[in-house]
């Protein structure tokens, strides 16, 4: 899984027909607690894992369901018998030489995240006095890089539900975009390189916004419950990555998760 795009393994969950159904009784906590997870891991993958996460989930039998996040990692690892694997759906294949070096390329080219979040949560939309449209809202965005290769020159595109209007400092409205699924987006456009910008370099997050991100939705809208896409994309040389998710209205407030997987 670190080879391919990350994944995560729960110990305890039983399925069928490769889908999750449910949980059977768990597992002794001792001896199988999360450092035995652990070194197992490291006995038999080299080199270690950078960002594995074992959580121990308690089970009202007194035993537990382990859960094991597996980042995607920034290079390649290597079985115990010496050979490559990535996860393949349901089965682990053996890697071809053009994946092992696109795996041991990924630590030479920035990989790059956006945290956003409501700048209060949850956020009251007010109608705004003598306006068709509610008073601002304010979201946060702030960037950063897990890769040790800096970024020196990145653009940012931001999309918003074309019901809803807004403006950033510093950024300048794009072409309109739609999902997979064709819901219509607004775009704006930021472009972060040198000299007007310091580059990104590794864990070093900060503010692309220069303060929030302000968004409008018309007024008839405010009282009733209502589901808006809004989400990002970045680009840097070797890079590209984006992420959508909801702005949930019900009874007057917003609430965001970031955490759906629609493309553009």
């Amino acid at each position: 899984m670190a080879n391919a795009e990350g994944g995560q393994f729960v110990y305890a969950m039983t399925e069928a027909n490769h889908l999750p159904a449910g949980l059977d009784d768990g597992i002794n906590p001792a001896p199988f607690n999360g450092l035995w997870f652990e070194q197992v891991i490291l006995q038999n993958i080299s080199p270690i894992i950078v960002g594995l996460k074992i959580r121990p989930i308690q089970l009202a039998n007194g035993k537990v369901a382990t859960v094991i996040d597996v980042p995607k990692s920034r290079t390649v690892h290597q079985a115990k018998d010496r050979r490559y694997y990535r996860r393949r759906n349901f089965r682990n294949d053996m890697m071809e030489d053009y994946e092992i070096r696109e795996a041991l390329n990924r630590a030479t080219t920035p990989d790059l995240y956006l945290r956003m979040g409501l700048a209060q949560t949850p956020t009251e939309v007010i109608l705004a006095p003598n306006s068709p449209r509610s008073e601002p809202f304010g979201i946060n965005a702030t960037i950063g890089n897990s890769s040790p290769q800096p970024s020196f020159y990145t653009v940012v595109h931001l999309f918003a539900d074309n019901r809803l209007e807004g403006s950033a400092k510093g950024y300048q409205v794009g072409a309109p975009a739609q999902t997979t699924t064709g819901v219509p987006l607004k775009r704006w456009i930021n472009k972060l390189g040198i000299p007007g910008h310091f580059p990104i370099f590794a864990e070093t997050e900060f503010s692309i916004l220069g303060g929030h991100w302000l968004l409008t939705m018309p007024a008839e809208l405010i009282g009733t419950q209502q589901i808006f896409t809004i989400g990002y994309m970045i680009s840097a040389p070797g890079f590209s990555g984006q992420r959508f998710g909801k702005l949930f209205l019900t009874d007057g407030t917003l609430t965001l998760a970031m955490d759906d997987p629609l493309l553009l």
